[in-house]
């Protein structure tokens, strides 16, 4: 019913608002069949509390209901990369979008990481890092983003993954080893403080996503979109708000 309901909608948004940046036609049946199993963990969103939170988030920000419910649906099943200029709300809208998918069992929340060009696995995964006690310098294991936010999660509190400014970092370089993670479901070759192992593994909760954002004005970090990036995410455009570019039209009227 939700799906159905959904669809009907997305028929309803013009193509500015449900344009995909990506890559579905690269999804094969098994992992669409990979897929479904996944959110079968995830709870059936009850309606009412569903649009509450959809009224909650048009408060805040100019994005029409057909783009919250298309996202939602994809969130059913992929990881997602919201693509949009600066004002375009897709940041603060990362933020709130895992509340669609609360209940009376389980609370989802988000911990947020912005990405620069000088990411790399160590940002993601984990690495050993220098650190500063009483004056004398030692080296101990920090965790990723990634890692970091799995081992906050709790029974009745889970946590997705927002990575801002996605495109700034180098994507093959830093989120490599995390498309496999991805791809099997686990995270391996994560630095363990065990002297008797040199890494740890760590399972992927099949209701755990990872929601990036993308400057599309910020040319000059730029870096092209993998085709393993591609088969993993999601990417939706996130048009800017129209009171926001009827007053810069204004603006720019007057300046002229």
């Amino acid at each position: 019913e939700l799906r159905n309901e959904l669809y009907s909608l997305e028929s309803k948004s013009s193509d500015s608002e449900r344009e995909i940046i990506s890559s579905s036609d690269n999804f094969n049946t098994n992992t669409d069949r990979e897929n479904e199993s996944q959110m079968r963990e995830l709870k059936q969103i009850e309606w009412d509390k569903f649009s509450v939170v959809v009224s909650e988030i048009q408060k805040e920000l100019e994005i029409s209901n057909e783009i919250i419910y298309h996202i939602a649906d994809l969130l059913k099943k992929n990881h997602v990369i919201l693509a949009g200029p600066i004002g375009s709300g897709k940041t603060h809208l990362a933020k709130m979008l895992p509340k669609l998918f609360s209940n009376e069992d389980i609370t989802y929340d988000t911990k947020m990481y912005t990405a620069t060009s000088e990411w790399t696995t160590q940002d993601i995964i984990g690495g050993i890092v220098p650190k500063m006690k009483n004056d004398q310098p030692f080296y101990s294991i920090s965790d990723g983003c990634v890692v970091e936010t799995l081992k906050e999660n709790r029974k009745d509190k889970r946590f997705w993954t927002i990575i801002d400014e996605f495109n700034r970092a180098k994507i093959d370089r830093a989120f490599g080893s995390l498309f496999t993670a991805l791809r099997d479901k686990t995270l391996r070759q994560i630095p363990s403080n065990d002297a008797n192992r040199t890494y740890d593994e760590m399972k992927i909760p099949n209701d755990y996503r990872i929601i990036g954002t993308m400057n599309t004005q910020d040319k000059s970090f730029l870096f092209n979109m993998s085709d393993a990036l591609k088969s993993r995410f999601m990417i939706i455009k996130i048009p800017i708000p129209e009171s926001i570019e009827n007053e810069t039209w204004k603006i720019t009227k007057k300046i002229v």
